[in-house]
């Protein structure tokens, strides 16, 4: 459990202990009395398993997948084939940071 939850685990038992009011325990907690009252009726019930936060180790929807992140968006393919200093080594082993970085612009070619 992290520090808060321990924190909000100790006055909730003392609240249920008759040691501290619910408005006082609100006003530490910057909760309101009916927050307070919810979770000290879970915790009476589920124990302080009811504290801890449920979708603690779920990634959110809408999260990018690390092997999409990673494939480079047209501006940068063209970016590589049609520059000589943004891919040093080589295409395969590029940084894309840099490429992430500069992706803002389109780059233009002198006609000269």
């Amino acid at each position: 459990m992290a520090k808060k939850e321990l924190v909000i685990v100790y006055i909730i038992k003392s609240i249920i202990e008759s040691m501290v009011t619910t408005k006082n325990s609100a006003e530490v907690l910057i909760l309101n009395k009916r927050q307070i009252k919810h979770l000290k009726k879970g915790v009476k019930k589920d124990g302080e398993v009811f504290i801890v936060r449920k979708n603690r180790s779920f990634k959110p929807k809408y999260t990018i997948l690390n092997k999409i992140k990673s494939i480079p968006t047209p501006l940068q393919a063209w970016y590589v084939q049609n520059s000589s200093f943004a891919c040093p080594v080589s295409s395969s082993s590029c940084d894309w940071t840099y490429l992430r970085i500069t992706s803002s612009f389109i780059p233009t070619v002198d006609t000269k």
